[in-house]
Parts: C-alpha cells; sequence; structure tokens
C-alpha cells in the first residue's frame, strides 16, 4: 500500500504544478481580448469556463491524491472472526463505518 501511497503523492505533486500558471494564462487571455465579436467573445467565454471547470476537477483530483497518499499506515493484526459469540455482539470498538456515496466501508483502526 505503501508504494501506491508514494504514486498518489508524485502524481498529486506533477499535476498540481502546471495548474496555476494554465489558470492564470486563462483568465489573461479572456481579459485581454479588446475585439468586439460577439461570436468570438462567445467563444472565448465558453472555452474560458469550460478550461476553468477542468482545471478545478484537476485539483479535486490533486486533492483526493494527496489525501490518498496521507493516510496511515496500515498495520495488519490477527483476527479470530470465528471466536464464539462475536456474531451476537456489537463491532468491536476498533472498528469505523464510513459512509461514500451509496458504499458503506468499514476500517479497523487498530
Amino acid at each position: 500500500m505503501s508504494a501506491w501511497q508514494e504514486v498518489a503523492r508524485r502524481l498529486a505533486h506533477e499535476i498540481k504544478n502546471p495548474l496555476m500558471p494554465i489558470q492564470l494564462a486563462v483568465q489573461e487571455i479572456a481579459s485581454k481580448y479588446p475585439g468586439d465579436d460577439p461570436a468570438y467573445r462567445r467563444l472565448l467565454d465558453t472555452a474560458t469556463e469550460i478550461l476553468r471547470e477542468e482545471i478545478t476537477g484537476l485539483r479535486r483530483l490533486v486533492e483526493d491524491f494527496s489525501a490518498f497518499a496521507k493516510l496511515p499506515k496500515v498495520e495488519p493484526a490477527p483476527l479470530d472472526l470465528g471466536a464464539p459469540g462475536r456474531g451476537d455482539r456489537a463491532p468491536a470498538a476498533e472498528w469505523q463505518s464510513f459512509s461514500r456515496s451509496n458504499q458503506r466501508i468499514g476500517i479497523c483502526t487498530l
């Protein structure tokens, strides 16, 4: 898992680096057009909006990769799932339940 975390960290770094210059260039192009051609202005505005949305999407992706890279180190421990009486009790305190969309994920925090 740590190898994947390192990949995520590096990928987040490589994606994040060019985002600010791209965003600044898009803003400058949009603001510097002095012409009065309404068709070209609409085209420029549409292209600018698409680029802003995509940059925002890439930023979210970078944040997700960064969060994955910062997950705590997993330390597996043996657990007897067949222990008598285990099924009729509430889940052990070391298990936390997380929800994401319509999925429920259990994570052991031993």
